[in-house]
């Protein structure tokens, strides 16, 4: 998410929006399917749009640092670039293979790689080329195996990578909020799933949160 900070992170999961920030603004998608911007000062809804031209709702949202393009994917798996003026999603690609529908998604740009993260709270671990929807299927999402949570099921229903800007960051690190534990994690490898505790979240997040 652009700008993205941890205390984002966690506030987006409180206020169940999947949400983006610039520099000025923040942008959430809400369960209705509109776009809201926030002014980050004011922390008050200045603007509101519609999304259309989607053939279903939309899973989450966020920038592309590559490009600063708004990206959307929805139930369908098709990927979309939105309009922040007027709400227009007008489609790129499509995913070659299968997302759940049911659910909490995690969408994300990994700055460094260019590519989208696409996570379900099930497990299912995706690395999207939004570009042409091809999808390398990573390693389920699981909790570390000498950690607190050892044998219970990870259940990942936010994630945000940091140095989400233009140029590439030479390190980037993904972040994610698990509803099984309440906790932040460190999602490392991203390409394995593993979950490694960072610490309490300090609020109930449950999976109907988001």
């Amino acid at each position: 998410m652009k700008n993205l900070t941890l205390g984002l992170l966690t506030t987006a999961a409180l206020l169940s929006t999947t949400a983006i920030a610039s520099a000025a603004s923040i942008v959430a998608l809400t369960s209705d399917g509109a776009l809201v911007s926030l002014d980050t000062e004011s922390r008050m809804a200045v603007k509101t749009v519609k999304i259309s031209g989607t053939s279903g709702a939309l899973l989450g949202i966020d920038v592309r640092p590559a490009n600063g393009l708004l990206y959307g994917v929805d139930v369908s798996g098709t990927i979309y670039v939105i309009d922040t003026d007027t709400g227009a999603a007008k489609m790129v690609s499509k995913l070659d293979k299968s997302f759940p529908a049911a659910g909490k998604a995690t969408v994300d740009f990994n700055p460094a790689a260019d590519r989208l993260r696409l996570m379900s709270s099930d497990g299912t671990n995706f690395r999207v080329n939004v570009d042409t929807g091809a999808v390398i299927v990573d390693g389920s999402t699981a909790y570390a195996k000498d950690g607190p949570m050892m044998g219970k099921k990870a259940m990942v229903v936010a994630g945000a990578y940091t140095n989400s800007v233009s140029p590439k960051p030479e390190k980037t690190a993904l972040y994610t909020v698990n509803a099984t534990s309440d906790m932040l994690y460190l999602q490392s490898p991203p390409n394995d799933g593993i979950q490694q505790p960072v610490g309490k979240l300090g609020a109930d997040i449950g999976p109907d949160v988001l």
